[in-house]
């Protein structure tokens, strides 16, 4: 049994999801833009779940989100990043004309934030994240998705992509949207109906048919033309998305000390942000290097890969608690109780004739699909 993921109520998340083999399937072209932020806006439609910052790179992305549940609710956060991966990868891989899997094998990264430093660290962490790895000088220089400090308190219109496909069984014929991947679709046509035609000249061959060349353009032309003729009587087909035409993205201020206005909120973190992007400049400078460019990133092929996909083998965090090494040994702690906790009630829930015990507070799964009890309003303690 793996451990379970913790969602504790009112406990902002930052998240992060890589594309499979670090591909550049996310290559910010307008058209993959325009798919990232629709998914993103249906996929919080009328959740629980606060959103605040997000950032798409070539080969992965980072979002910064607050669970808006109440204790003993089942968070909608994981139905929100359900929802955002499936509908990404099915439009990305009708895009580029492919199929399987889009994302790296396993689920999401997810840690959860419990001090104003560990908050301000990853938000302009995300910020900086083309600056960092070289490929635009400032963040508003980068071509994709990304919601910087002034966006906070503002709500964005987005409308559904013309030509995307979200799911659902893919309409026969169904082009490709990236160019390479149109010629590459193209291409394959072509070669179908030379097989397709070959055959037939075989079929003839064999049966003893002697026809003369143009004979044989007008009996291929006629072939194709009844398949045209086919195809267009079949009429328009029946539009079954669900899907709206139009949905708003609120794009929520961060978890703030009290009483502070939006625009000090805005001016905070920029100025941390600055102060960041001048040490990165700084730092790239002294060891002589430059920036990819807006042009170059563009220029990329989403299906080159950004390096090996060999394990690291570093910590996976699951809590922040940076500047504040003591409430981190406690919240360490905590969800060394609540992993406890939890299973030992998932244990007396399993076995039928034990008395079924409370899950800890954070519970999501069983919650949700179980209907099980959860116990208090916070999480299990273990003292140090």
């Amino acid at each position: 049994m793996t451990l379970p993921r913790r969602f504790l109520p009112q406990v902002s998340k930052s998240i992060s999801r890589r594309c499979a083999r670090r591909t550049f399937w996310l290559k910010p072209t307008p058209e993959v833009r325009h798919i990232v932020l629709y998914a993103l806006a249906v996929a919080l439609r009328g959740r629980a779940v606060a959103f605040h910052s997000m950032v798409a790179l070539s080969n992965h992305f980072h979002l910064y989100l607050t669970d808006l549940a109440e204790p003993g609710e089942a968070s909608d956060l994981p139905l929100v990043m359900a929802k955002l991966d499936s509908l990404i990868a099915r439009a990305l891989n009708a895009h580029y004309g492919r199929g399987e899997n889009l994302w790296a094998t396993g689920s999401y990264a997810s840690v959860e934030i419990h001090t104003d430093a560990s908050q301000e660290s990853q938000l302009v962490y995300l910020w900086t994240n083309p600056v960092k790895d070289g490929l635009v000088e400032r963040p508003e220089d980068w071509p994709g998705l990304m919601f910087l400090p002034k966006d906070f308190g503002t709500e964005i219109e987005v409308t559904k992509p013309k030509g995307a496909f979200f799911g659902g069984r893919r309409p026969k014929g169904h082009t490709p949207g990236d160019p390479d991947a149109l010629a590459e679709w193209r291409a394959e046509l072509v070669r179908e109906e030379e097989e397709a035609l070959e055959l037939a000249r075989e079929r003839d061959r064999a049966q003893g048919k002697r026809r003369s060349k143009r004979r044989q353009r007008d009996v291929e032309a006629q072939r194709r033309n009844r398949y045209r003729r086919a195809q267009a009587e079949q009429g328009p087909k029946r539009d079954r998305s669900i899907l709206p035409e139009t949905v708003t993205l609120k794009i929520a201020p961060p978890p703030s000390p009290e009483g502070w206005s939006i625009e000090r909120i805005r001016s905070h973190y920029q100025a941390l942000l600055d102060a960041e992007l001048d040490r990165i400049h700084a730092q790239r400078r002294a060891e002589g290097k430059g920036y990819l460019g807006v042009a170059g990133v563009l220029a990329q092929d989403p299906r080159e890969s950004a390096g090996s996909t060999w394990p690291s083998f570093k910590t996976n965090p699951r809590i922040a608690c940076k500047g504040n090494t003591e409430l981190r040994i406690q919240v360490l702690l905590e969800l060394q109780a609540w992993r406890r906790a939890y299973r030992e009630a998932w244990l007396a829930w399993q076995d039928a004739d034990a008395d079924d015990l409370p899950f800890p507070v954070g519970t999501y799964q069983l919650v949700r699909w179980g209907q099980v009890e959860v116990r208090g309003t916070d999480p299990p303690r273990l003292a140090a």
